[in-house]
């Protein structure tokens, strides 16, 4: 016969299991996230430039333009606290001395997550830090272009621009998100850097933290 101590502590096990079953079964639900696909996202590869007389083009990227590497810190541009607030190492990106500047670069979905993207299964999340000088509206944008196995574009996803008032008019970078499901058939993904000058000589159109992620 069983005491009401006993039962007591018959529910407490059972009860104790179902919450490490359920946490188990938690644990097997959680998000799956990718590394990060994009390659020198921070323009932290290769020299940057410490004014604005000089262009280094940065690594792993195809660029139109003068799109350059900057150091934070470099007279004019954004500061070494400024990185700090965002993370953002040693330079960034900017556009150099011409009113457009493009940087591209296309990145595989792993093959790992294939089967899981085949299923729809899949999201993926661009992010990146935006910015611009002072009251300017030179501005820059990000975009992801998904791409199936024949090079065809099956949906794109932008983060940007960011505004002269959204930054209060002062130089700054700030964060942008978005999100999508990636479309069934995608096989490749390409990133787009676009900084634009409405004002001024230099194009001031900073972007920094460059990221696309998968996950599930």
């Amino acid at each position: 016969m069983r005491t009401r101590f006993g039962l007591l502590a018959c529910v407490a096990l059972s009860c104790g299991v179902l919450v490490l079953a359920l946490g188990g079964e938690a644990a097997v639900a959680r998000t799956v996230r990718s590394a990060n696909l994009v390659t020198n996202g921070g323009a932290e590869l290769g020299q940057a430039a410490a004014n604005s007389g000089q262009i280094f083009a940065p690594q792993a990227w195809t660029t139109t333009g003068e799109l350059t590497q900057v150091l934070y810190g470099a007279s004019g541009f954004p500061t070494a606290a400024n990185s700090k607030a965002i993370k953002g190492g040693k330079a960034f990106f900017a556009g150099g001395n011409v009113a457009l500047s493009t940087a591209t670069q296309t990145d595989s979905v792993p093959s790992s997550w294939l089967k899981q993207v085949l299923r729809g299964r899949v999201k993926a999340v661009l992010s990146a830090d935006l910015g611009g000088y002072a009251g300017q509206q030179d501005s820059a944008t990000v975009v992801a272009h998904f791409l199936d196995s024949g090079g065809v574009e099956l949906k794109t996803l932008q983060i940007g621009p960011v505004t002269v008032s959204a930054r209060s008019g002062l130089t700054k970078l700030l964060p942008r998100t978005a999100t999508v499901a990636v479309p069934v058939q995608t096989q490749d993904i390409t990133i787009v850097i676009t900084s634009t000058r409405v004002d001024g000589q230099y194009n001031d159109a900073y972007v920094d933290n460059v990221s696309l992620v998968l996950k599930r």
